[in-house]
């Protein structure tokens, strides 16, 4: 996707999934399965992000069979994050926020290791103008309230 933004299609804000939200769309025996993918349907024609992160730990993920329930090889997890990107719709935010460039009020919210990813994910999605997408609502506890807008929380009815 090429444009003066690149963040942006359509005057929409583009939303980078999180790990947990990828993988819950690719995969039918997830829990989440219909919720994500319902999010796909309908945020994906306004463009949508994925960077380093969020690819390899698909991949991680997605071949892991306590996760998806059978040894699943890298090629074909490779194809299926392959099959997920290649829409018009998706770009590959190549530049990603190291923590020292994360702004106070995030570095100040980070209480323990589990929301490093989170936090990591929350600036990247800022950098690049964006928003990331999670079915894990925990990770609004890294916002203050007026940082909001920059998580979007997918239910059962996004």
């Amino acid at each position: 996707m090429t444009s003066s933004a690149p963040w942006k299609k359509n005057s929409a804000m583009i939303q980078m999934p999180d790990v947990n939200t990828l993988v819950a769309a690719a995969w039918p025996n997830h829990v989440h399965h219909r919720t994500a993918r319902a999010w796909f349907r309908n945020s994906m024609s306004d463009g949508w992000a994925t960077c380093a992160i969020v690819q390899s730990g698909f991949l991680r993920i997605s071949m892991n069979p306590a996760v998806v329930g059978r040894r699943v090889p890298f090629p074909e997890a490779a194809g299926i994050l392959s099959r997920f990107t290649a829409g018009t719709e998706h770009v590959l935010w190549r530049s990603e926020a190291v923590p020292e460039e994360w702004p106070a009020w995030l570095r100040d919210r980070v209480q323990g290791y589990r929301q490093i990813t989170d936090a990591f994910l929350i600036a990247t999605a800022i950098k690049h103008g964006g928003m990331l997408a999670t079915l894990d609502a925990r990770a609004l506890a890294l916002l203050p309230e007026s940082q909001r807008s920059v998580v979007h929380v997918i239910g059962p009815s996004n």
